[in-house]
């Protein structure tokens, strides 16, 4: 999806599974060329205590990433080139907040979100109308959020491919596949409808592959049938023929 800074957004109502305390947010961004404290994502309804459980910024112009859990704003510095993809990932343990970028821990911002906070709606591109300056400009893609605090490994596996949706902690996932129409679905077990307002869909995907597990069903000659998932690798070892 891309987003313009002019009051885009994919609003998903309030609901408790995004209300847990420790968990992973995901998201590979194409920022564009713009200063402020652009929201990737947020849990937020105000920039206040009692609004904000927690928004991620990224400012392009200024080479941060940040932090706001409705008292503290917190960033991490980190050049970010304008009209390039990267994958975020924020982490949030319980005590503060670790940020990765592209898979490397970037640094740890030692605040983490505002539990008190349970009755906000999950946005992407946006924190509240009240900060509109902070609507993001750029694109982004494979929106993953999650109820377990991801390892690096864990992060570095998955960040390149597609989910199935049906992963241990796995609260949403859009991948934002639908190229029209103003809602894009989430293709975790919740299946939450997220309303796309201002954004547009793009043909400028992220670099992300389908992904490589598959599920594996095999039954025997009596019937018996057991499944399990397995990851594929295909290899050519042909060489081409002219």
């Amino acid at each position: 999806l891309l987003f313009d800074g002019q009051s885009d957004q994919v609003l998903v109502p309030s609901n408790s599974a995004f209300n847990f305390t420790q968990g992973t947010v995901e998201a590979w961004v194409r920022p564009g060329a713009a200063g402020n404290n652009r929201a990737i994502m947020s849990v937020r309804t105000a920039a206040n205590s009692s609004g904000t459980r927690w928004s991620l910024h990224l400012n392009q112009a200024s080479s941060t990433i940040g932090l706001y859990n409705g008292s503290s704003f917190t960033t991490l510095s980190n050049s970010f080139t304008a009209n390039q993809w990267y994958h975020i990932a924020a982490v949030f343990n319980g005590t503060a907040t670790l940020i990765y970028i592209d898979g490397t821990l970037l640094g740890t911002i030692n605040i983490n979100l505002n539990s008190s906070v349970t009755n906000a709606p999950f946005k992407i591109g946006a924190a509240d109308p009240q900060y509109a300056f902070e609507d993001f400009v750029g694109e982004m893609d494979e929106i993953r959020v999650w109820n377990t605090v991801r390892t690096q490994t864990e992060i570095q596996a998955t960040k390149d491919f597609g989910l199935l949706g049906n992963e241990t902690g796995l609260v949403a996932y859009f991948p934002m596949n639908e190229n029209a129409g103003s809602t894009t679905t989430d293709q975790s077990s919740n299946a939450f409808v997220g309303t796309v307002s201002g954004a547009v869909w793009n043909t400028q995907s992220s670099p992300v592959s389908s992904s490589p597990i598959v599920n594996m069903v095999v039954t025997d000659v009596n019937g018996n049938a057991s499944n399990c998932q397995a990851t594929v690798t295909v290899e050519d070892n042909i060489a081409p023929m002219m």
